[in-house]
């Protein structure tokens, strides 16, 4: 059992298990002591204050299971010695000051479930490979503006027991792996806000059935909806705002029921809105502004949408809509006042003025 001070011991003996003490206000760097639990299974020391560099006696702790210092301020680089605790399961060191590129090494970690490096200064690329990483359950590098390079398509689809990955707000470039689309765990994909380019792989809407949340924002991806996202029936969150997407949205939505929100905005699509989004009682947001959408989207009044936003604002508007709160115009130069900025509800930045109605 654990001690007053989040120590806790073998049955049989006064030797350290697990040492879990978050949030605690603990300065300084890690002690070299700790290179003496050789049995040590957990050192979850997160949300404190711990400052110096990932010492180089935890490579001593060939029984960890979890090693947890994120949102601390430790600095240095990744160490190329942490691919030799193989018996690793859960590795956190998100929200600290780490800098250089994550090393080969990693690849070592069969046993790694879980990777969290969000918040960091890391550099390079993503230097995963096919096979190495296999019992991947949760993928989250975001936040390090200089990580560059294209997704390791190959690499990351052969991690099949994977079930979320985030990569967004990186510096990615390239196109959506469509080997992505071999996961058939999968249940969160982002990317959002990098510089990726292309196609929307129709693979992955094929394949990821088991998504739940897909984040593809703030990027340059290209051509059309693949109407394969219909079969998505899991989801709950589609952001495919700012981009250079085009053509008509595909009218597939009808039994994708548990969609809540669904930003489109910013875009280059036409036609008219999918009468299917009529169908989704569930759906709480809605943006299509800044498109090429057009005529009377009063089907969406059926149910109660918490936000549509949606170019019906103006003399003769883009879009007739009787229930939608947020109207916008792309022309700002008809509109006399400056309207209202909707960055803060939605994280999207308009070029132009929207207005609340009623």
């Amino acid at each position: 059992r654990f001690n007053r001070k989040g120590v806790l011991c073998h049955n049989s003996s006064l030797v350290a298990k697990d040492i879990i003490i978050p949030k605690n206000n603990m300065t300084g760097p890690l002690p070299p002591e700790l290179g003496l639990l050789t049995n040590l299974e957990r050192l979850v020391l997160k949300e404190n204050k711990l400052t110096g560099t990932i010492p180089t006696f935890l490579s001593g702790l060939q029984e960890l299971l979890d090693l947890s210092l994120h949102v601390n301020k430790i600095t240095g680089t990744f160490p190329d010695f942490i691919g030799n605790i193989t018996s690793i399961r859960r590795l956190w060191l998100g929200f600290n000051e780490l800098t250089g590129s994550i090393p080969l090494s990693i690849n070592n970690l069969h046993n790694l479930e879980e990777l969290f490096l969000d918040e960091n200064k890391l550099t390079g690329t993503l230097p995963f490979e096919v096979g190495g990483l296999s019992s991947l359950r949760y993928l989250r590098i975001r936040t390090n503006k200089g990580i560059g390079g294209t997704v390791p398509g190959n690499a990351i689809s052969s991690y099949k027991q994977l079930e979320r990955l985030y990569l967004g707000n990186n510096s990615l470039t390239g196109t959506l792996p469509p080997e992505l689309g071999n996961l058939p765990s999968l249940q969160l994909l982002e990317v959002m806000q990098n510089f990726m380019t292309g196609s929307l792989p129709a693979s992955i809407m094929a394949g990821c059935t088991e998504l739940r949340w897909l984040s593809l924002g703030l990027n340059q991806f290209t051509g059309t909806i693949p109407s394969e996202v219909g079969g998505l029936v899991h989801m709950k969150k589609l952001y495919m705002y700012s981009n250079r997407l085009e053509g008509q949205i595909p009218d597939v939505w009808e039994n994708m029921t548990e969609m809540d929100e669904a930003l489109f905005s910013l875009n280059r699509f036409n036609g008219t809105l999918p009468i299917s989004f009529g169908e989704l009682k569930k759906l709480e947001w809605l943006t299509f502004a800044n498109t090429s959408i057009t005529g009377n989207v009063d089907f969406l009044c059926d149910h109660h949408i918490d936000l549509v936003f949606a170019d019906c604002l103006g003399d003769e508007p883009e879009v007739l809509c009787e229930c939608c709160n947020v109207c916008c115009i792309d022309d700002v130069s008809t509109v006399d006042n400056p309207g209202v900025d909707m960055s803060s509800l939605v994280g999207i930045k308009f070029p132009y003025d929207c207005f609340w109605q009623g």
